[in-house]
């Protein structure tokens, strides 16, 4: 039916980005309107009203959210069955709204976590309270398999669990191999078949495999439990992404390094790697990068 023919449509974009896509989508209605673009111009979008649009940014927004807008406005005529019209016109105008891009627009780089970092951690937490234990274990965890925090952390203790790894995706395949694997059962890149992570033994006090393991030993919960779930005396409780990175934060300000977000443990994981001496190509495929983008982390 048409109806189910739509919702297997949809289900070709992740929630998150369609709910972002329905905002440019109403952006550039409420656009229409105020520039009297007559309605049978506006869907399927003529490839100059397309542009007039993308050059309201100019000199305001980066390239890359121009070419969000594009990629938006696209996936909506898709999901309608509507012929896109957008063409070389079009990515003319989306370049030179990035040769245009505002000096603000440009963030500086995001400062990598370290494994010294990782070891200031180590030195500050608890490791007889079962929420510390949780924050380094998925702190190594993150660093070293190159994740992205939203990979394994929820944003809220009342988020989907099937989203997150269990602790029963944690696993050594092969009982004589150091070869640990973690099951990501959703990715940002591949969000309903989700991807398999290595990890390997580290010395010293950043071993991910060893905080792990004692994190799971210090809150003996389900196998079916989330992996970074932690004992409480209230019964266990979920290691969101904000309270992971508001204890990260609080002991590195005292120590002096930069705030970090949660995708500076991806980057820092993939510098430290190459900074060891690990050839970029492995470096690649184990932080699952689908370009080269990746080397400008090699500093």
């Amino acid at each position: 039916t048409q109806k189910q023919l739509e919702r297997t449509i949809r289900a070709g974009w992740a929630p998150n980005t369609l709910k972002g896509y329905g905002m440019v989508v109403e952006k550039f209605t409420q656009f229409c309107v105020a520039e009297r673009i007559p309605v049978v111009d506006r869907f399927p979008a003529q490839e100059v009203v397309l542009c007039a649009f993308v050059a309201t940014g100019s000199g305001q927004v980066a390239g890359s959210t121009a070419r969000n807008w594009v990629a938006a406005l696209k996936a909506w005529h898709i999901a309608q069955n509507a012929p896109w019209l957008g063409g070389t016109r079009l990515q003319y105008a989306v370049k030179g709204v990035e040769n245009l891009r505002p000096k603000h627009s440009r963030k500086p780089a995001r400062a990598p976590v370290t494994r010294d970092m990782l070891r200031c951690l180590h030195r500050a937490l608890d490791f007889n309270s079962t929420f510390d234990s949780a924050v380094y274990a998925a702190a190594c965890t993150m660093l070293w398999g190159q994740l992205r925090a939203g990979e394994v952390l929820p944003a809220s203790q009342n988020a989907n669990p099937t989203r997150i790894p269990r602790r029963a995706d944690f696993r050594n395949p092969a009982p004589l191999s150091s070869t640990y694997t973690l099951t990501l059962p959703s990715t940002k890149t591949r969000y309903s078949r989700g991807e398999v992570v290595f990890l390997h033994h580290q010395r010293g006090s950043t071993d991910p495999v060893y905080a792990l393991q004692y994190h799971l030993h210090t809150s003996p919960l389900p196998k079916d439990t989330s992996l970074f779930a932690y004992a409480h005396p209230q019964g266990q409780k979920l290691l969101t992404k904000t309270a992971f990175l508001a204890r990260c934060n609080s002991v590195w300000s005292r120590n002096r390094y930069p705030r970090i977000t949660g995708h500076c443990f991806r980057i820092g994981g993939t510098t430290e790697l190459l900074l060891a001496g690990v050839p970029p190509h492995v470096v690649k495929t184990a932080g699952r990068w689908s370009s080269d983008a990746f080397l400008r982390y090699w500093r």
